[in-house]
């Protein structure tokens, strides 16, 4: 097998639709200019090919592919750590010290993606599972992870988001960074090296249940008074970045506000005793131990409030919140409570119809909007409603806020075919309209709304008011007078005025006869005879 076909293997995605972009262009980011992709990047409905890949390894096709396909499962998923100023071999060290089965590869910001490959195709479900809790491991929760949907509306056209793959070809004139996986001396791999490497990392299904089952364990905490030993999995029903944080060790300038944030947890887990826990905890999980004063300026704080009204956990703060796992932590006893449930986007596409469609990825949801349903947030939510998700009411500012960061991420834009969208729906309807019913041979039925074929001209007229009438019978009410007469207009129609039989005049419409589809025809089976 060649070097381009391993790779091709090794990247199995989608079979629908894949990904690519053009020479990059400036951007302005929050950390300032930079070169990116996002007004040339497109979702192309078509089978990425062997040879896209080899043109995408020459630098003549980036090439980008969506790893879930059309079952909802996958064979490799990702972490886009999206930090330019991330140290490579630091996250390289923590990888190896965790033991975690993946591959290290320069994005094309100078960033770093983080590679799972599997031995057989998984549920995307499962593989995002486990990549957050290896993110929450490395302490870098809030990147990225693809799959970003665990299915897809393929009924509607939506194809999934795609991650672009390594070893482009080109830098684009030093515009992007080399796409190249990395080892651990910070050298960069060739493509065999990096192929050699990726096949034998792969995870066999027993093994991706092993890294599931790390997110469900539960043992009990350490008993008040008794230090001498703590559990495996200490904080094992509450918030999963206290466990991480626990076995880690708390970095300098959080040791505060995660002490803190353990108080929080004592306070639910045991009102009674939790002064005495946080006591513990501070002697077992920090080196060395706050101060005396420190823990009681801890305590003296969340007793202001009422342990029994208690403070909503501080998932936001440092170090909190780059070891948040908020799927996991919202299930379990002690986590993060359900009044706190906002929409967390992790992947936006929209498909370039007329209007646009909208898909927008929620944790294991998929909602199709509109675009005046996505940026009312009342109206999405009553979207959600209708999937059986309800979200926490939200201000509209804080909802185009929070959809503007999400858009930050980047929007997927799928090419569409003539058929999807509203002007699909439109022609496939004139079609219908003008096919489906009785095509009279003489103008004269103009009169009574039927449309005349004129074979000489090859045009279909008819009237603007009866193919209202059967637009409305179908429910279909996007277009204004106005928007229909465009329409028609655009599919190389357009108007005429006819003089008819004792001096009436009749405005009708016309599109020419090539566009529409050809009538089918039957050949009856032919009957022999035979005696009777």
């Amino acid at each position: 097998m060649t070097l381009t076909a391993r790779f091709m293997e090794l990247f199995k995605g989608s079979t629908r639709g894949h990904g690519t972009y053009g020479i990059p262009t400036k951007e302005i980011k929050q950390s300032g200019p930079k070169w990116g992709i996002s007004e040339t990047a497109r979702t192309i409905p078509k089978s990425p090919t062997l040879e896209m890949f080899e043109k995408h390894l020459n630098g003549t096709y980036p090439l980008g592919i969506i790893p879930i396909n059309e079952r909802g499962g996958c064979f490799w998923g990702g972490i886009d750590i999206d930090d330019y100023s991330i140290n490579h071999i630091d996250v390289i060290r923590k990888i190896e010290s965790h033991n975690l089965p993946l591959v290290p590869i320069a994005s094309k910001s100078n960033g770093l993606h983080l590679y799972l490959f599997l031995t057989e195709e998984q549920s995307c479900g499962l593989v995002q599972l486990v990549l957050g809790h290896f993110s929450a491991k490395l302490g870098i929760s809030g990147s990225e992870i693809f799959p970003k949907q665990t299915k897809i509306l393929s009924d509607k056209g939506q194809l999934g988001n795609w991650m672009c793959v390594p070893f482009l070809g080109t830098t684009f004139g030093g515009k992007l960074a080399d796409q190249s996986a990395i080892k651990k001396t910070g050298a960069r791999m060739t493509l065999e090296e990096f192929l050699n490497f990726a096949e034998n990392s792969r995870v066999t299904p027993e093994k991706l249940l092993e890294y599931e089952k790390e997110t469900e364990r539960k043992k009990s905490i350490f008993s008040v008074g008794n230090v001498t030993k703590v559990s495996d999995v200490p904080f094992s029903d509450g918030p999963p970045c206290l466990a991480h944080l626990a076995d880690q060790g708390v970095p300098d300038g959080g040791r505060n506000s995660t002490l803190f944030m353990m108080a929080l947890y004592y306070t639910r887990v045991d009102e009674e005793h939790w002064k005495d826990r946080l006591e513990d905890a501070n002697r077992l999980f920090f080196n060395p131990p706050l101060t005396s004063e420190e823990v009681m300026n801890t305590i003296k704080s969340v007793e202001k409030k009422g342990v029994s009204d208690g403070y909503r956990y501080t998932c936001k703060t440092q170090p909190m919140a780059s070891h948040c796992f908020s799927k996991i932590c919202r299930g379990r006893r002690y986590g993060i409570e359900g009044s706190d449930e906002v929409p967390k986007i992790s992947g936006i596409s929209k498909m370039k119809t007329d209007p646009p469609i909208w898909f927008v990825t929620l944790g294991d949801l998929n909602i199709e909007a509109t675009t005046d349903q996505l940026q009312n947030f009342y109206r999405f939510q009553a979207l959600a409603l209708d999937r059986g998700v309800c979200f926490q009411t939200m201000k509209q500012s804080d909802w185009i806020l929070l959809l503007g960061d999400a858009m930050q991420q980047g929007v997927d834009e799928i090419e569409s075919t003539p058929d999807i969208g509203i002007s699909g729906q439109f022609k496939e309807l004139l079609e219908e309209f003008l096919t489906d019913r009785q095509i009279a041979d003489d103008k004269e039925e103009l009169l009574r709304n039927i449309p005349w074929k004129d074979t000489d001209e090859q045009k279909v007229f008819f009237k603007l008011s009866a193919l209202q009438n059967f637009l409305d019978r179908q429910n279909f009410k996007h277009y204004s007078r106005g928007k229909l007469t465009q329409r028609i207009k655009d599919l190389g129609g357009g108007h005429q005025f006819f003089i008819l039989q004792k001096n009436r005049g009749v405005n009708t419409w016309f599109i020419p006869l090539a566009i529409l589809p050809e009538s089918p025809t039957y050949q009856l089976p032919e009957i022999k005879k035979g005696p009777i």
